[in-house]
């Protein structure tokens, strides 16, 4: 192999912190975080699968299903599943305005 086709094949390489460092200045303070915060939980992840034993890990699933179910079955849950669910998937701060009427009752003359 030449001089001229090892430098093309090195080329590619040197532009990666270009490319990176673009990427970095397009995302706003919000992306990072949130860039962050994935990287930091598979991390946790990854630590408590290596630490945890399969039974740890049955006892932990079973108490968090089962608390879902408990409060599924509750009268408040599905409203507050439908509550998260509906903050979850708004656009914007204005989708989460709701505006009440009072009305005053009718009185009996």
């Amino acid at each position: 192999m030449d001089l001229a086709k090892s430098q093309a094949l090195v080329s590619p390489s040197r532009k990666q912190p270009v490319a990176l460092e673009m990427l970095v200045r397009k995302l706003g303070p919000l992306e990072r975080q949130r860039l962050a915060i994935w990287i930091g939980a598979g991390l946790a992840g990854g630590l408590a699968l290596a630490t945890l034993s399969p039974r740890q890990w049955s006892r932990l699933g079973a108490l968090v299903f089962g608390a879902g179910a408990w409060l599924l079955r509750s009268p408040i849950g599905p409203a507050l599943l439908a509550a998260v669910l509906a903050r979850a998937t708004a656009d914007s701060n204005a989708d989460r305005v709701i505006n009440v009427e009072v009305v005053p009752a009718p009185t009996a003359s």
